[in-house]
């Protein structure tokens, strides 16, 4: 009766032996140490990779089966912190830059937009423009500032005009601070009379001679009142307009005697209607002149030609689902003419794989003004991963061993 249990003993123990050897890995596992994440990369806990079997194991003797995702560690991101201002020399631009706190390598610096407020230095006081930066960092708002003194700047006076009195016998002198135009100082000048009497054939006059001193300097200013000849009457005769519109001027000639002529300067002023894509524009001259107390003018008109459209390519736009495109073109000028022409789109299509992406190529093609254009938009197919389905056995022919055999639905 022992002898029989014995035998029975070693025969299962037999059996047990072969079924454990045939469930051993056929292959051998490639060892993945632990990898430390950082901010911007991924790292890893220990893992044993079965290329044969494409099996990923979180032990060395391949009996504790897990994902690649399951042993990635994902990054740790980045933890920037506010390190410091930095100032341009002129104080017109300024950055700040931020740390991260997982690693003092990794530093981000942000152009600020400055803007400057300034109180100005007046003739007796100093001022100052404080230059305010401000910048936005992962929405957070940072603000600095400096400020720059002005120093004072002392008067400056510089003769501002003559104010004639109307009968030219008195003049007062105006002297005001280029510094602070409300600084004002004012001189009584002394008047002198030179006079040309008129005779009846030629104009006289009256020369009024103003002198004034101002802090140690001397002005004059004359200002001349003609007396007309006896028996003239002068009347317009025309207006003579340089060539380039620039100057003109207006010619008086005497109704009783033509070879009494005047001839008097217009000041000439300009009124500019641009020219558009569409439309022509214009350069209005006025000629403005005074003659004996009286005011004269006269105009001139040149056209400006129209521009005419030069219209450039600005953008492509695609619809959500890239069957159709458009392109947008701008003229340069005037930005408000837009046209926008439709495109042909045709389609070139990869087709995933078990394994691989597959992709649609989306190509917009269109035509404006003679010129050709085109444009590309990708989708990308993902891939159809692998579909296993059972297909056969397949036995030894001593029937100590089977295989099973599996086949992709996909491919």
């Amino acid at each position: 009766m022992k002898k029989y249990i014995y035998s029975l003993f070693l025969f299962l123990f037999v059996v047990d032996f072969q079924v454990f050897s045939q469930e051993e890995p056929q292959c051998e596992l490639k060892h993945f140490p632990a990898k430390d994440e950082t901010c911007e990369t991924a790292g890893n806990k220990e893992y044993w990779y079965c290329e044969a079997t494409e099996t990923y194991y979180a032990d060395s003797y391949g009996t504790t089966p897990t994902t690649l995702e399951a042993q990635t560690i994902a990054p740790k991101g980045h933890n920037y912190v506010f390190d410091s201002w930095s100032w341009a020399e002129d104080k017109e631009s300024a950055r700040v830059k931020f740390v991260c706190e997982n690693d003092v390598n990794h530093v981000e610096t942000v152009d600020a937009v400055v803007t400057t407020d300034t109180t100005h230095a007046t003739c007796t006081t100093d001022g100052k423009i404080v230059y305010a930066a401000k910048a936005d960092f992962e929405g957070q708002k940072y603000s600095d500032s400096k400020d720059v003194t002005l120093s004072a700047i002392n008067h400056k006076y510089a003769l501002k005009e003559w104010q004639w009195a109307e009968d030219k016998e008195s003049v007062r002198v105006e002297f005001i601070c280029e510094n602070d135009a409300n600084h004002i100082e004012t001189v009584e000048a002394v008047v002198t009379t030179d006079t040309t009497h008129a005779t009846c054939t030629t104009d006289g006059k009256i020369v009024y001679t103003a002198n004034a001193e101002f802090e140690g300097q001397q002005y004059t200013d004359t200002e001349e009142v003609t007396l007309p000849a006896i028996n003239h009457k002068y009347a317009l005769n025309e207006w003579s307009w340089a060539e380039d519109k620039e100057s003109a001027s207006v010619k008086f000639v005497c109704q009783n005697d033509e070879n009494h002529i005047e001839t008097v300067d217009a000041v000439v002023s300009t009124d500019t209607t641009h020219a558009t894509c569409i439309t022509d524009g214009k350069i209005v001259y006025t000629a403005n002149a005074e003659f004996e107390g009286n005011k004269y003018a006269d105009i001139e008109e040149v056209t400006i030609e129209k521009l005419g459209h030069d219209y450039a390519f600005d953008s492509w736009s695609w619809a959500e689902d890239k069957e159709s495109a458009s392109v947008k073109f701008i003229c340069e000028n005037d930005a408000g003419h837009v046209e926008t022409v439709d495109a042909v789109v045709t389609t070139d299509t990869t087709h995933a794989t078990c394994t691989t992406d597959g992709k649609i190529v989306y190509t917009a093609n269109a035509e404006f003004e003679g010129n050709k254009y085109a444009d590309t938009e990708e989708v990308t197919i993902e891939k159809l991963g692998h579909d296993y389905a059972f297909d056969s056995w397949s036995w030894a022919e001593d029937k100590e061993s089977a295989l099973v055999k599996f086949v992709c639905e996909n491919d």
